[in-house]
């Protein structure tokens, strides 16, 4: 619903409890949500904090998905966000090798690390790479997702904006 504040305070209270229980996959779960949280309110230099310890936490808890969705979010954050693009494009690859590790049937995590990979090129102005990993994002997402899926709409946005910015505005 947009109420970004609201979501960090009681995801602040449910990694506070995670942390209590010891439990290293949930204590993750908790931290990435928490990550995922802040950036999403404007403080991307705190989700990128967050992040490191979920991940980290993630490994000692054996929890691989967590740590694929983690290192992920850290390319959107700090690579597009921070305006860190180098380091982007290496913790892209660590997302890669992270979520190949999972195995197949993982097009959705696929996607979203393309779609971040392809807004930290569009940063950069990199548009015809930019485009190129946005469509491999929707050619993803259209496998992965239902056609209503909010995710495709973004896949979409993100070709457009890379079309027009390029002056293909016929496609």
């Amino acid at each position: 619903a947009g109420r970004y504040a609201q979501g960090l305070d009681r995801a602040d209270g449910v990694v506070a409890q995670a942390r209590a229980l010891g439990y290293a996959p949930l204590m993750a779960e908790a931290l990435f949500l928490d990550g995922d949280l802040a950036g999403r309110r404007g403080d991307p230099a705190a989700a990128e904090l967050i992040l490191w310890e979920a991940i980290a936490t993630a490994e000692q808890g054996r929890h691989d998905e967590l740590r694929a969705q983690a290192w992920t979010e850290l390319v959107w954050h700090v690579g597009s966000r921070l305006g860190r693009y180098g380091e982007g494009h290496r913790l892209a690859t660590q997302a890669e090798a992270t979520i190949a590790r999972l195995g197949r049937g993982r097009e959705d995590l696929r996607a979203r690390l393309h779609s971040h990979l392809g807004t930290v090129l569009f940063a950069e102005g990199r548009l015809a790479d930019s485009l190129s990993e946005h469509r491999t994002a929707l050619a993803l997402r259209q496998q992965a997702l239902p056609v209503d899926h909010p995710d495709t709409a973004t896949s979409l946005s993100n070709i457009g904006a890379a079309l027009l910015l390029l002056g293909r505005l016929r496609e």
